[in-house]
């Protein structure tokens, strides 16, 4: 990729409940081992894999956009020929993330940031 970009993964690990709703019961032992794990917390794993592109100036160029968009997409490719779920996020999403990050709250399903509260007075 080069010396310009920046590889981050990080992993993060929260609690989550069991939902028997979202698996379908192969035969009599599945449907018996989800209903007894209904509603039981569990933790789970989920790995972000950053990619950065430094640069000296902070100025807006398409054609630098465009070759990291490419690069990205490479990356995205490799791992899924390696078997890697992948999937690259959006604008809102990272956004998103970042919020989740500061607050150290990855478990909600939705995250409220904290412009999204109305102040009472």
């Amino acid at each position: 990729m080069g010396e310009q970009y920046i590889i981050q993964k990080t992993d993060i690990i929260y609690r989550k409940e069991f939902d028997a709703s979202t698996k379908t019961p192969i035969d009599y032992l599945d449907e018996v081992y989800f209903n007894a794990f209904q509603g039981r917390s569990y933790y789970t794993c989920k790995t972000i894999l950053t990619i950065i592109l430094q640069k000296d100036k902070p100025n807006y160029v398409p054609k630098e956009e465009l070759d990291f968009l490419t690069k990205i997409a490479k990356v995205a490719d490799i791992l899924t020929i390696k078997h890697i779920k992948n999937r690259i996020l959006n604008r809102k999403e990272i956004n998103d993330l970042q919020h989740r990050f500061l607050a150290f709250n990855f478990a909600d399903a939705v995250f409220r940031s904290y412009s999204e509260y109305a102040v009472c007075r």
